[in-house]
């Protein structure tokens, strides 16, 4: 799981009602059950139950995991393998300037919890593992471990360390203990677990096959890696994504670095959502969130933003390429409380207002760390933003729907621009910005029922807008010189296509379907 980290903690790790944590030093994301790495030799990992409501607590389940026996030491853990890159929170706990260049590693170890024994915790390929390394002088009988907190342990038939924790169990699969030859082989041990119970508490003692005392001896807890490895046709990467609620992913894209980009909004906490640094520009329920990932699908930054006390959802992700490249976001929010932030005062389109009961967004963040730099609604009273694309010239270019009110164009119109009236109902629309972010032009379209736009995609010269229109007529349909061209829909609703050249000047409009309801969806439009 490439988005697995051990972070230190700095006082960003709260308890409830937000006590500090000093006894914890590192803690795990991107894994299941969550680690946390305490002093003097102390272990904890913990399942959480999450609710989809902010107003009651969640559960959090713990198991304490302590080294126990005559020869137990107490020491404090050790990070290694620096990862190249820093997570900054925000947070109500931690302090008007937030806690800041928090650093990732790749492995804790606690050295000499018994004499020339060694715990280590770490990623594999294939997710977290914990291993228990005896090296030469050793004596693994030594190794005991104090469980508090499980209801019942076993090692099932597949060689599965199963621990059952509040009616949950905690599986870490094909525990294994080994050790290398000198040619470099792996030697398979047997090995089983001991386990006296005492009410909620427990003490783990481990029994070995003979083995070779002047080599390393390493009991490994976590899937191993194949070899060779297993590979599905078809399939190079797949991945949940998400964090501790309900998340959902509902746009994404590609620059030409191959970087791959999502947003969506989420309810998950942002310390428990998968990502590296980044920035915490707004707690909402749901948040507003954005990713980037590199072109190997590591995480490189996160955000969440937006407002709070109301819906609100990310509709539509792209990139302005180029020597100074950009990511943009559009969608809608019920929110009044939008987090607005005007990046070019006197110049670019902004709107602090948010009066409407659902109003536009437009966000912009800066492509290398994802820092906010301009953020504003568009329109109001029911104006959704429900998708966005970046011309090849790089301008920004809308779509959704509208009751009419769009925002003027604040430059001079492109000669053969269309500015067609209000239908009725609900339009669809499209607005397309300057290199500057100011309105360049902006229109809506359809007939005197519901339409909306939902899909924008801009190639070569072309600009071609899909959405659904469920009106009698379609006053925007044109011939454009193709076989397809009609103004009246087959059925109940249609889909509505139109094109314009880079201008905003109509070059083809048409409905298209039978005699019932279609719908393209969002997003399902592309031009080779």
């Amino acid at each position: 799981r490439v988005s697995y980290g051990i972070w230190e903690q700095l006082g960003q790790v709260v308890g409830p009602s937000q006590t500090p944590q000093p006894d914890i030093q590192y803690y795990t994301e991107g894994a299941e059950p969550r680690a946390y790495f305490r002093k003097s030799g102390k272990f904890s990992l913990v399942l959480a139950s999450v609710d989809t409501s902010i107003s009651t607590p969640d559960t959090a389940n713990r198991l304490d995991i302590a080294f126990t026996g005559e020869a137990a030491q107490t020491p404090d853990a050790v990070a290694y393998q620096m990862k190249d890159y820093v997570q900054n929170f925000y947070l109500p706990w931690c302090g008007p300037n937030g806690v800041t260049n928090v650093h990732g590693y790749n492995r804790v170890v606690y050295e000499n919890i018994y004499p020339f024994i060694d715990f280590h915790v770490y990623s594999g390929r294939s997710g977290q593992k914990i291993a228990f390394v005896v090296r030469p002088g050793g004596n693994p009988e030594d190794l005991q471990l104090l469980l508090n907190g499980q209801n019942q342990l076993s090692l099932d038939f597949w060689g599965n360390l199963k621990i059952l924790l509040a009616n949950k169990w905690i599986v870490l699969p094909q525990a294994v203990a080994y050790q290398v030859d000198g040619n470099n082989n792996v030697e398979m041990l047997n090995w089983t677990a001991d386990y006296v119970p005492n009410n909620n508490t427990g003490v783990v003692g481990f029994t070995f096959d003979a083995y070779d005392s002047n080599r390393p001896l390493v009991l490994l807890i976590g899937a191993v890696a194949i070899d060779p490895p297993a590979f599905t046709p078809g399939v190079c990467y797949s991945t949940y994504f998400g964090g501790n609620g309900y998340d959902l992913i509902t746009a994404n894209t590609i620059d030409m670095g191959g970087n791959h980009y999502v947003t969506g909004n989420t309810y998950s906490s942002f310390t428990n959502f998968p990502g590296t640094v980044g920035n915490n520009i707004f707690m909402g329920y749901p948040s507003l969130f954005a990713c980037r990932m590199d072109n190997m699908d590591h995480v490189v930054w996160k955000d969440f933003f937006g407002g709070s006390g109301a819906g609100q959802i990310a509709w539509g992700i792209d990139v302005r390429n180029g020597s100074d490249p950009k990511v943009y976001m559009g969608g809608w929010t019920a929110c009044t409380n939008f987090y607005c932030l005007n990046g070019n005062p006197g110049n670019d389109y902004f709107d602090a207002s948010g009066s409407g009961y659902n109003n536009g967004f437009i966000v912009r963040l800066d492509h290398d760390l994802g820092i906010l730099e301009h953020a504003t609604y568009f329109g109001n009273e029911t104006v959704l933003i429900q998708d966005i694309t970046i011309d090849p010239l790089g301008r920004l270019i809308v779509v959704g729907q509208t009751t009419g009110i769009l925002p003027l164009h604040q430059v001079p119109l492109p000669a053969g621009a269309e500015q067609w009236g209000f239908g009725g109902d609900e339009d669809g629309f499209i607005a397309m910005f300057d290199l500057s972010d100011r309105v360049l032009w902006s229109t809506p379209f359809g007939g005197t029922f519901l339409d909306r736009a939902t899909t924008v995609r801009a190639r070569g010269n072309k600009i071609v807008v899909v959405g659904s229109s469920s009106s009698t007529t379609f006053p925007q349909a044109l011939n454009g010189g193709g076989n397809q061209n009609s103004s009246t829909p087959a059925g109940f609703s249609d889909i509505m296509i139109i094109e314009f050249n880079q201008n905003g000047d109509e070059q083809w409009g048409t409905l298209f379907g039978g005699n019932d309801i279609e719908d393209p969806g969002y997003h399902g439009l592309d031009i080779d």
